[in-house]
């Protein structure tokens, strides 16, 4: 299961972006024989509601949990699926992930 998250003033616009970028995640995931499911569309969310985002997301954890027991989790847990979204050079995508491996949170250290 993955989340993509964006902060901007521009409402419309940052919505607008997920939708073209998940289009893009799609379009790379099937053409690498894997499977896309849309869980939830882009959507704004503010102070208040991000109790109730948090409590779905749970939830959309524990269904993610009990679909993927039943599948070969080494399918799900692919690396390096080489997806390119436009605008977005390699090393700021590299640096957004957030599991990246040990050696290359150290080569992010040694850079810093």
């Amino acid at each position: 299961l993955y989340e993509i998250a964006t902060n901007t003033h521009q409402i419309q616009a940052g919505i607008d972006c997920l939708k073209v970028q998940l289009e893009q995640i799609e379009t790379a995931i099937i053409e690498s024989n894997g499977k896309f499911k849309l869980k939830a569309e882009p959507a704004a969310i503010g102070a208040q509601e991000e109790e109730d985002i948090e409590n779905m997301i749970r939830r959309l954890n524990e269904q993610n949990t009990d679909d993927s027991s039943s599948q070969n989790r080494e399918e799900n847990d692919e690396e390096g699926m080489n997806v390119h979204i436009e605008g977005m050079e390699e090393s700021e995508s590299r640096s957004m992930t957030t599991a990246n491996t040990e050696e290359e949170k150290e080569e992010d250290s040694d850079e810093n």
